[in-house]
């Protein structure tokens, strides 16, 4: 693929609309999700990028990609967004007994997303 703005690796998820969300793990020191359609072969920028409110490296979308879930592996803790193509927006952050020294990668929803 080319025309994207990732400059370092991160998970990769499918919204609704079958838009690429990527996470960007050194975008604004903490990461950034980048929004793009298209990919066969050139991407298109769709949204973003928007600063994460933590260290991520992998996070997924819900079912109706309406929220976005990251795990901040510095925190230990699981931060919770909403979701729009033109916004992300920082909603909390819960721990459920996580610690940093966790180091937990990931967090997923169940149901997960349909794409």
């Amino acid at each position: 693929a080319t025309g994207y703005q990732n400059t370092s690796p991160g998970g990769l998820d499918i919204d609704s609309a079958g838009n690429l969300v990527a996470i960007d793990t050194s975008a604004n020191n903490v990461g950034a999700l980048i929004v793009y359609s298209g990919c066969k072969p050139a991407c298109k920028l769709v949204g973003g990028p928007f600063a994460l409110h933590g260290e991520a490296f992998w996070g997924h979308l819900n079912q109706k990609s309406t929220a976005f879930a990251t795990a901040n592996y510095i925190a230990g803790e699981i931060d919770v967004y909403k979701y729009s193509t033109t916004a992300l927006t920082y909603l909390y952050s819960f721990t459920n007994g996580l610690t940093p020294s966790d180091s937990v990668k990931g967090a997923a929803y169940n149901p997960r997303s349909n794409e």
